[in-house]
């Protein structure tokens, strides 16, 4: 079978293929840049984004280059009216990570080159032919200075960005507004009095200001600006006339490695796939940077895409499951638009009553640890989940664990150290839980174990018992999540499937190895798929990936 077409080299393609080619999967990345320039565009990695970078191996570079920011303060004016604390996030990075986009397109070039696989530069797609009744691949025609040239791909998707070529090849309506007013964007070094170590965020009669930390002494200054109010980027001494007729004239910027004014949308693809081509990214949504979630947004989108397509390619999984990643996907970003554009309004808000009732307000709201701990959550991504599809089994009854949630992530004791449980969970394949309150049966152990080896996943067993303990912030009051992990270990025997990108698939309170073999043969396909040379065709596992096919995992046990 041909290997699969990534278009766009970008954050969201480098990572999509670095998740397909550590799967084992060959991949092609066109871009239709010669380079890529080296000024940052997006700039904030999420908790639940370096949890995911985490598995792709790529976590421990980022951080190296990268700088935390573990708090952001919001003002009226200059009054400070609250801060929005991710120190105590239920995650191993309890903080968001600033990095300029180009030094993350570089270690995610450098991690898929150590996989084997490279960017096709200059290479510009410019048709896609597939039969929407029996393809078994895609021609995709690029063109570059020698000429056009035709290649076939099992599948294709389109990560080329807002102007997406991919989507108007497959006539995808891009579907949505411009906002009214621009956005300046400056990186450069700062003076000021403000703590240089948090982000910051001011709102006004005269609009807002971000100033956001940058790795090193330099710092992202946005604000709004009239539609038209510069034809062209402004320079850093009109940024300084600027920045004091909104009241901030003690703000020095020096150094400026870039200065851009541009309108922002908000639109969403109709369509995220056609056939065997599928978009990703800003290819199919984009939003006001307000919050800063459209890098995230992206990155997960080639996490629920990349998995899903090596599982069907590899016949782990049945063609079904490709459906959920438009039934998933399309959901999370329907939020992301509309959570970004009422924070939008609400920053660009000059309104006198308004900004009375945010300064008595926001105060009191921001003084709640439930409200504090929900905002820290739910922006860095931890408190997300996915809809219920194909790829999560609905249960019945009152579970602590929810179908489609994100799994709460521990720290876990093996009788020597401490580790993360996130970290011994497969990256690229499903985990199967057994939960016990001491120890799990060993009868209950041989037959899962038994009932995995009929798969061609061969999902890992791995068992948690009594020795599942919880990290340094216990006595935090933010464990709400983990607590609910906590909690299931007081039940004797739960079960907890988890995908790999570590949302939760099934959960039952109790070990049932009948209704275990109907949710495994909901989310895999038997070994004997492999004696059905039609089944392989339909599903492309190749000859060499038949003869090569994943033994079965050994348990893990703690």
């Amino acid at each position: 079978m041909n290997d699969i077409a990534v278009v766009g080299a970008g954050p969201v393609g480098l990572t999509l293929a670095c998740i397909l080619a550590s799967s084992g999967q060959q991949v092609t990345v066109y871009e239709r840049e010669k380079s890529k320039p080296a000024f940052s565009k997006a700039f904030a990695l999420h908790a639940r984004t370096l949890e995911l970078f985490r598995d792709l191996g790529v976590a421990d570079e980022l951080l190296s280059q990268g700088r935390a920011i573990r708090r952001m303060s919001i003002y009226s004016e200059a009054q400070r009216l609250g801060t929005v604390d991710f120190r105590h996030l239920e995650s191993e990075f309890p903080f968001f990570l600033s990095i300029p986009q180009y030094q993350l397109e570089n270690i995610l070039r450098e991690r898929l080159l150590a996989l084997g696989g490279e960017v096709s530069w200059n290479k510009k797609v410019v048709a896609i032919q597939q039969s929407l009744t029996d393809a078994i691949d895609v021609g995709v025609t690029v063109e570059d200075e020698t000429g056009q040239y035709t290649h076939r791909h099992s599948y294709v998707i389109g990560c080329d960005g807002a102007h997406s070529a991919v989507r108007k090849l497959i006539d995808s309506k891009f579907s949505g507004d411009t906002y009214d007013s621009e956005f300046l964007v400056v990186d450069a070094h700062i003076r000021w009095a403000g703590n240089k170590y948090e982000a910051h965020t001011f709102l006004s009669a005269k609009g807002y200001l971000m100033v956001m930390p940058f790795p090193g002494l330099k710092h992202r200054i946005v604000t709004d600006l009239q539609a038209g109010q510069f034809s062209a980027p402004p320079t850093l001494e009109q940024v300084h006339e600027l920045l004091a007729e909104k009241g901030f004239k003690d703000i020095q910027l020096y150094d400026a490695e870039w200065i851009s004014n541009t309108r922002y949308h908000k639109r969403m693809a109709d369509k995220f796939r056609v056939g065997r081509v599928f978009l990703a990214g800003d290819s199919c949504h984009i939003h006001s940077p307000v919050g800063g979630q459209g890098l995230n947004t992206g990155i997960q989108d080639a996490f629920n895409l990349g998995w899903k397509l090596a599982a069907v390619i590899s016949g782990d999984a049945p063609v079904r499951l490709l459906d959920t990643y438009e039934q998933e996907r399309r959901v999370i970003a329907q939020q992301v638009l509309d959570n970004t554009d009422a924070m939008t309004k609400r920053f660009a808000d000059k309104s006198p009553f308004k900004i009375a009732l945010r300064k008595w307000l926001l105060p009191m709201v921001f003084s709640s640890p439930k409200v504090q701990r929900k905002l820290a959550m739910n922006a860095s991504g931890v408190a997300i989940g996915n809809p219920v599809s194909a790829a999560t089994i609905p249960v019945t009854g009152n579970s602590l664990l929810k179908p489609g949630q994100r799994l709460p992530d521990v720290k876990v004791n093996d009788g020597n150290s401490q580790q993360w449980l996130h970290r011994i969970l497969p990256a690229n394949n499903y985990s199967v839980l057994l939960i016990a309150k001491n120890n799990v049966p060993a009868q209950v152990i041989e037959t899962a174990t038994a009932l995995s080896s009929h798969y061609l996943a061969h999902p890992k067993i791995i068992q948690l018992g009594a020795n599942l303990v919880l990290g340094s912030r216990k006595q935090s009051n933010d464990q709400w999540q983990v607590g609910q992990l906590e909690k299931i270990l007081n039940k004797e025997l739960a079960v907890v499937i988890v995908r790999p990108d570590k949302y939760i698939a099934y959960v039952c309170e109790s070990f049932n190895e009948t209704e275990l073999t109907k949710v495994f043969n909901q989310l895999f396909n038997p070994i004997s798929a492999l004696q059905n040379h039609s089944s392989l065709i339909t599903l492309g596992l190749s000859t060499h990936q038949q003869s090569n096919h994943k033994e079965a995992s050994n348990e893990v046990v703690l």
